[in-house]
């Protein structure tokens, strides 16, 4: 009987010595891709240390898209205008750029008498849309 306790006693001791060693193999496994973790982290703060913000750009201020009824200028030349486009509604001028000149003409004879930026998109669209 005593032969069987310590049998039972040693087979016990194997599976808590197992559990053990998975246990602990598991810990080192966590540790290791927690440390892997770290040093990726640190490598991109070390990249974004060497960043430097556009002063135009307020990184303090949320994003405000513009208004959509936000009133133009109505006194710009061809140029102004292509500026005007450039600089506040740049999707609007990709979409220009690629215009004829002839097109380009008629989208500044839109401009000049509407002054209606959401009339002035629509015409660059439609223009675009019809090449």
């Amino acid at each position: 009987m005593l032969t069987s306790q310590i049998s039972i006693l040693r087979a016990r001791s194997t599976v808590v010595a197992a559990v053990l060693l998975m246990l602990m193999t598991l810990s080192a496994g966590w540790s290791t891709s927690a440390l892997a973790a770290d040093s990726y982290l640190d490598a991109i703060q070390e990249e974004a240390s060497d960043l430097k913000v556009d002063s135009a750009v307020s990184i303090d201020e949320p994003n405000t898209p513009q208004a959509v009824d936000a009133a133009i200028p109505a006194d710009l030349d061809q140029g102004g205008f292509e500026d005007l486009l450039r600089a506040r509604y740049i999707g609007s001028f990709m979409f220009y750029n690629k215009l004829s000149d002839a097109d380009k003409k008629a989208v500044y004879d839109e401009y000049t008498s509407s002054k209606d930026i959401e009339v002035i998109r629509k015409k660059i669209i439609a223009l675009f849309s019809s090449r």
